[in-house]
């Protein structure tokens, strides 16, 4: 079995293709610490990279992973067996999940997810069904992916994501109705704009937004402080 490593060597994956992107490992990153026996999901896992990575920073962390696709969560299984990492995972379609799922014994205090994102309006297919559904979106289905997603959470609990830039419309109309919201761009080219943002929402009487400055992502020091 082919594997390789990220995280400065300190995550070692199965080289399954196609190899994840850095946006899971940003991801991680951002979540700040935890308490101790915080329940966290990471909702749609993949190879389970984020959850794992998260472990990895914050191994005090009960964290369970969830994917629609079954030979996606045997693989972050697997991954998980090869770091001896105690991740909790499980096959369900986040728009048909509720609280009462048997997986999910109580509310997540914190829920990441790097969801699919690209429109399919907007051209983003390929004849790959596996990759279709891990990357991209029919219109208006991130605003169910949102929906779904907060209500798994404690009322205090938080979501963490990482989208491309153009869903910052739907979003921010999502979470005008309930939440506040914080915007961080991921900034991974020193000339161009940033293609991606990572995002947080939680619960609240007095919804507002709040952009914060770009991460830059692209610099030297900021990639080995996250990735190394």
């Amino acid at each position: 079995m082919a594997t390789f490593t990220t995280l400065g060597g300190r995550l070692t994956l199965e080289d399954t293709p196609p190899r994840p992107t850095e946006d899971p490992l940003w991801l991680a990153a951002s979540i700040p610490p935890l308490p101790a026996g915080s329940h966290v999901l990471d909702a749609g896992t993949g190879s389970g990279i984020a959850a794992l990575a998260l472990l990895t920073r914050q191994p005090h962390l009960h964290v369970t992973a969830l994917d629609i696709d079954p030979t996606l969560t045997a693989l972050a299984t697997r991954n998980a067996a090869l770091n001896n990492l105690p991740l909790t995972t499980f096959t369900a379609d986040i728009l048909t999940l509720t609280p009462r799922h048997p997986s999910v014994p109580t509310p997540f205090d914190t829920i990441l997810s790097n969801p699919p994102y690209h429109g399919q309006e907007r051209g983003h297919s390929t004849p790959n069904a596996a990759k279709a559904q891990a990357h991209s979106l029919p219109a208006n289905h991130l605003t169910l992916w949102l929906r779904a997603l907060t209500s798994l959470l404690t009322p205090t609990g938080t979501l963490h994501l990482i989208l491309h830039s153009a869903c910052e419309a739907e979003l921010t109309a999502f979470a005008a109705q309930l939440h506040t919201l914080t915007i961080t761009p991921l900034q991974t080219a020193e000339n161009r704009p940033a293609k991606r943002l990572l995002a947080t929402l939680q619960k609240s009487a007095n919804p507002e937004a709040t952009h914060l400055p770009a991460i830059q992502a692209y610099n030297p020091q900021i990639r080995a402080n996250v990735l190394g």
